[in-house]
């Protein structure tokens, strides 16, 4: 995992303590999503998108959505906007 990932998942640790993404384990996300708050679906799905955009994640949760920027605008506050955006614009994968 790259240093970069490690501290996405980081800041998303600092601005939703709830979370608690890090260490990161891609499954344990997916399966924790379906029991996930909305906001917290939201950065689920935005993670797991950051580590493989091309995986198909409802395997492990039925109920898993792919990241909606809009939704996310219309739900998450400035803070946890702020970390997706600084990412959107200078993005690197895993």
């Amino acid at each position: 995992m790259s240093e970069h990932f490690k501290t996405l998942c980081a800041a998303f640790d600092d601005a939703c303590p709830s979370l608690k993404v890090f260490p990161w384990d891609p499954k344990r996300a997916a399966k924790l999503y379906a029991t996930a708050s909305h906001g917290e679906r939201l950065i689920l799905s935005f993670l797991l998108g950051v580590w493989n955009p091309g995986t198909d994640w409802t395997e492990e949760c039925k109920s898993f959505k792919r990241f909606d920027i809009f939704e996310a605008a219309n739900c998450l506050d400035r803070e946890l906007l702020a970390i997706m955006s600084a990412w959107l614009c200078n993005p690197r994968f895993p």
